[in-house]
């Protein structure tokens, strides 16, 4: 597996790396893993979605940004989020969206669970797999909806 460094950039540039991660990497036989964040806060949407629908539901201050891949709406105002590309033929390439996203996520906690002391999510006081700064329950996957509620609040 190939890990990226962790990058900041805004929506744009995060989602114009998603996609030549995707489609123009130099190695595309390879698991390829990109950490990074948000300079400032965004809202993402699927490739196939409305862009008038999400654009109605999120506030103008935010940015709006098409992603490469399928899914809902997804939040970037309080999150860790990654890029995880799988080449043609793993396994998860063939499985059902919500088999891969709990495979992702048990790996997920493994790792994290290697590297760092498991301690309380201070949010929530359930337990949680965590770096000091990551709350490993608010995880948001690209292509994976955003609590349907996220936008409607915001605008409030």
């Amino acid at each position: 597996m190939d890990v990226l460094p962790r990058q900041t950039a805004d929506a744009v540039a995060n989602m114009a790396a998603d996609f030549l991660l995707l489609e123009h990497y130099p190695r595309p036989d390879r698991i390829r893993f990109r950490p990074f964040a948000w300079s400032e806060p965004a809202f993402t949407f699927g490739v196939s979605q409305s862009w008038a629908k999400y654009r109605a539901q999120v506030p103008a201050k935010f940015p709006l940004v098409r992603r490469c891949t399928g899914g809902g709406l997804v939040s970037h105002l309080d999150d860790w989020t990654f890029a995880l590309v799988l080449p043609p033929g793993h396994p998860l390439c063939g499985a059902d969206a919500m088999q891969s996203y709990a495979a992702v996520h048990e790996a997920l906690a493994e790792a994290l669970q290697a590297q760092w002391v498991t301690r309380t999510s201070a949010r929530r006081g359930a337990p949680a797999v965590l770096p000091p700064d990551i709350d490993f329950q608010t995880l948001s996957f690209s292509g994976a909806p955003s609590r349907p509620s996220e936008a409607e609040r915001l605008s409030a």
